[in-house]
């Protein structure tokens, strides 16, 4: 979910689609395995960026960290600006904002992207989440799998950060 709201944030910023590696923020924090505290994430896409699927897939070894390719590729990758959201108010305010959020939600034991507010009816909100496990929840109109709404209440992510700004890439 983290790697996917960063991705998303580049592309809300007028840059180009850039996939980031999942296993490339979440392998060096975690000693070599994914998924973990969206917090630990934001904060190392902060601090040494992440790196493009390109150079880090998912069938890689678990550690390229010191790969010259990676390092270079992190670089181009960063979080510039992100904020901490603590309530279902907050988060609203980042997606009308078009601040894409990874969330967690503990019920589920996941972190997802938070897309974007909905409507559900009127005076009832919710929130449209992208979760990552292959053809989970609803397509797009890209013919993309993964989205499904949840109402406010049990779709009020339990934590969460909303990407601003990122930085440009020269891919």
């Amino acid at each position: 979910g983290t790697c996917a709201a960063f991705s998303t944030a580049r592309v809300l910023q007028g840059l180009p689609f850039v996939r980031i590696s999942g296993m490339s923020v979440a392998v060096p924090i975690s000693g070599g395995h994914s998924g973990g505290y969206e917090g630990d994430a934001v904060e190392y896409l902060t601090e040494h960026g992440g790196a493009s699927v390109d150079v880090w897939t998912y069938d890689s070894p678990s550690n390229l960290s010191s790969q010259a390719e990676v390092i270079e590729s992190r670089k181009h990758h960063v979080a510039l600006e992100s904020y901490e959201c603590e309530s279902f108010d907050e988060f609203a305010t980042a997606w009308l904002l078009d601040w894409p959020c990874t969330v967690s939600y503990n019920w589920w034991s996941h972190v997802v992207m938070a897309c974007d507010l909905v409507e559900i009816e009127a005076g009832s909100f919710g929130v449209r989440i992208r979760n990552n496990w292959g053809d989970w929840g609803a397509k797009n109109d890209h013919g993309v799998s993964g989205y499904q709404v949840l109402r406010e209440g049990h779709g009020t992510p339990s934590g969460g950060f909303a990407f601003r700004q990122v930085t440009s890439s020269i891919k």
